[in-house]
């Protein structure tokens, strides 16, 4: 039965974008606004570098520097390759063709967006998808579907991965994540009848969850923390959770808390938990903040 509340919903919000995704995507044609848009995204996530440092004033006082290097220099790029595929493959579902260059762009501004106190990642992702053609409701359904399925495949692997510590938790994550799977993958089957691309993303959103697991281990390790993967997974999905909860600035402090909750669940200290959240998230900034400078050069020098 067709769930006329959800498409009413759906459409009376692609309706409020629209106007505001027309009039950017007139402004973005501009070079000049493009560099600006870069350079006002290297802000934010300056801002958000010195929001963390200000958290956790001696975080770098007495830590182990090869494994942060190693997630700031190589988790974190790759994490922005897979953010970049996603996106070409949300592109896959309408029909709508990115280049890998195109999707990288996308991936950094969405970052940026997201610094804000509202769904920034979403509205950029939307408007790309629009400047294709993609009608603005097309691209905010296929974004929220494929957001629906790293959500999904987000709690799924962190509460298998719980199981071990807590039963309990880990099976109510286990189930709220399954739910929240399937729910994605029969909308995104209603609406696009294409189960290999849907099946690509939430391979996509499991290499990054995964990926998102080793970055923790390190972090931890970086903190003098002799943890394992099993330990890391469980605290994975506090980065899915941080970036859903748009009201908060890029879910600042948001993925923090959640780490330390689930830390003390696992037997971890909190405050372990908590700063190797930050840690993580101070290596992510900072290249997003190098990209995002170095991206106008770029794109001046390959056009």
């Amino acid at each position: 039965m067709v769930d006329l509340s959800a498409e009413k919903e759906t459409s009376t919000l692609a309706l409020k974008l629209s106007g505001l995704i027309d009039k950017g995507l007139a402004l973005s044609k501009n070079q000049t606004v493009k560099r600006i848009a870069f350079a006002l995204a290297a802000l934010v996530f300056a801002a958000g570098l010195i929001a963390s440092f200000i958290a956790t004033p001696d975080l770098f006082s007495n830590i182990s520097w090869t494994p942060f290097l190693v997630v700031m220099f190589v988790a974190v790029p790759i994490s922005i390759i897979l953010s970049a595929l996603e996106m070409i493959l949300t592109g896959r579902l309408l029909r709508q063709g990115f280049s890998f260059t195109q999707a990288i762009k996308i991936s950094i501004l969405g970052g940026a967006a997201n610094m804000l106190p509202l769904p920034g990642g979403t509205v950029v992702r939307v408007a790309a998808l629009r400047e294709k053609g993609a009608p603005v409701a097309d691209g905010l359904r296929a974004t929220v579907i494929a957001g629906a399925i790293w959500l999904g495949v987000a709690f799924v692997f962190s509460g298998l991965w719980m199981l071990g510590f807590s039963v309990v938790t880990g099976s109510l994550m286990s189930f709220l994540g399954a739910i929240t799977l399937a729910t994605g993958f029969i909308f995104g089957l209603r609406a696009y009848s294409n189960p290999d691309v849907l099946s690509q993303i939430a391979l996509v959103k499991l290499s990054a969850t995964v990926l998102e697991a080793v970055q923790i281990m390190l972090c931890l390790q970086a903190l003098g923390i002799v943890a394992d993967f099993a330990v890391a997974a469980t605290l994975s999905v506090s980065g899915v959770v941080g970036s859903a909860v748009s009201i908060v600035p890029a879910g600042l402090g948001v993925r923090e808390i959640v780490s330390a909750s689930l830390a003390s669940v696992i037997g971890l200290t909190a405050a372990y938990g908590f700063l190797a959240a930050t840690l993580n998230r101070i290596a992510s900034l900072t290249i997003l903040g190098a990209l995002a400078i170095a991206m106008p050069f770029y794109s001046q020098r390959a056009s």
